[in-house]
């Protein structure tokens, strides 16, 4: 039998122009810091421009106690998806596709958080507060074996969340618990369900960590 080899290949390309800038102010005591930055992005192949400002804030309020605020936008032009053996395996296989603007979209994100952070005498607390937005998920990237499988559509998930840490070091002990809460949720228009939880929406984490350590030896042990 005659097999003769066949070979397929394809080569897509976006090149984009980057242009950034940022300025810095410190306080005098140095007790207040902030970052403002912009940077500019042309898609030489959609002929787009994407503006997406930077700030990063932060202030000691008292001694020890900070507080801290981020935003960003940001975009992304490769979406990963997933296909699915028809198979009764049902084994997935990623692949990474380039933004064509129709299909798959730009990925583009807002995300901001805001924090407190103790810091003394070897304790360590800290609080903060977050959301995410991210425009342009389809539902090929999600991996759906239900009957969302074959449709494709476009919308968006949002997060948002807190975490909380306390941390305690001694000499040779270093203790620490966590916990976080998160609400991560789907929006597609197009499904019977618009709303829904996310493949990695976890809402409830509590995590504790103890680690010892003398000379060579380190021990630890955790519980999530």
């Amino acid at each position: 039998m005659d097999n003769p080899l066949f070979q397929s290949k394809f080569k897509q390309v976006i090149r984009s122009h980057g242009l950034s800038s940022q300025i810095g102010f410190q306080s005098g005591n140095h007790h207040t810091n902030s970052r403002i930055g912009i940077r500019l992005n042309y898609l030489e192949k959609f002929s787009k421009f994407l503006i997406e400002p930077r700030l990063s804030f932060s202030h000691q309020i008292v001694d020890n106690l900070t507080f801290q605020l981020l935003g960003e936008l940001k975009h992304q032009t490769a979406s990963q998806i997933i296909d699915f053996q028809d198979d009764f395996l049902g084994i997935e296989n990623r692949r990474w596709i380039i933004a064509n603007d129709d299909a798959f979209p730009i990925l583009k994100s807002y995300q901001d958080s805001l924090g407190l952070f103790y810091t003394n005498n070897g304790w360590l607390i800290r609080t903060e507060g977050y959301m995410k937005n991210v425009d342009g998920v389809t539902t090929k990237s999600q991996g759906f074996q239900n009957q969302y499988q074959y449709v494709n559509d476009i919308e968006n998930y949002e997060v948002f969340g807190t975490d909380f840490l306390i941390r305690k070091r001694f000499k040779s002990i270093n203790n620490s618990i966590s916990y976080s809460y998160m609400n991560n949720k789907y929006t597609f228009n197009n499904l019977s369900k618009i709303n829904f939880p996310s493949n990695f929406d976890i809402t409830h984490s509590v995590s504790f960590v103890f680690t010892y350590s003398i000379k060579k030896l380190n021990i630890l042990t955790g519980l999530n």
